[in-house]
């Protein structure tokens, strides 16, 4: 028996059609869904560098409360400014780094401290405290691979989003606690310049 070759293309454009129409309309069903989900509980915002160090400042500026940062490198003077600013208007601000510091990082410490800055820091047995986000007031946080340092913030490409999401963030908060329960006031020498 001969199978009529229009007949064949027929059914197979018809089947490669539906399969697109499905996967179209699951597609947007669960596009709508999420888009529905974020906007009644949460906010994000993509950010990338270079080029947010002014984004950085206005989040600092933003806060009324406090701000808790762990981040894996601080050199950045600019930031540390904004945020002796920050104390000084009443919001409490903690600083968790890794355990091992280099010296540039050290002054950055040395300058947060006398301003009345808790800087505490982590040193994991197997690894570093590699993380690197940003909590304000308990209702946002910024979190991605951007350190807090002018390379990251002027010159590298980093990519980072902003949250603001209760159930997230608390779980931001919850691990910042352990951490910084876990911290200790001392550090250790890097044995190389960041």
């Amino acid at each position: 028996m001969l199978i009529n070759p229009f007949s064949f293309l027929y059914g197979f454009l018809k089947a490669i059609l539906y399969a697109v129409l499905f996967f179209s309309a699951g597609f947007l069903v669960g596009y709508f869904y999420n888009q529905q989900s974020v906007a009644e509980s949460s906010y994000l915002l993509s950010v990338f560098s270079p080029g947010t160090e002014q984004l950085f400042y206005d989040l600092i500026d933003s806060a009324e409360r406090s701000i808790d940062i762990e981040v894996y490198s601080f050199t950045h003077t600019g930031l540390a400014e904004k945020l002796i600013s920050a104390n000084s208007r009443g919001v409490v601000i903690r600083v968790l780094l890794d355990g091992e510091i280099s010296q540039n990082e050290l002054r950055i410490v040395n300058t947060l401290k006398r301003n009345g800055i808790g800087v505490r820091f982590i040193k994991l047995e197997n690894g570093y405290m590699h993380a690197k986000y940003m909590i304000i007031d308990g209702k946002k946080v910024f979190v991605g691979s951007i350190n807090f340092s002018r390379n990251a913030l002027l010159r590298n490409r980093e990519a980072a989003v902003i949250i603001e999401d209760k159930k997230i963030v608390g779980e931001f908060a919850r691990v910042f606690e352990q951490d910084w329960r876990y911290s200790k006031e001392s550090y250790t020498p890097a044995e190389a310049e960041i």
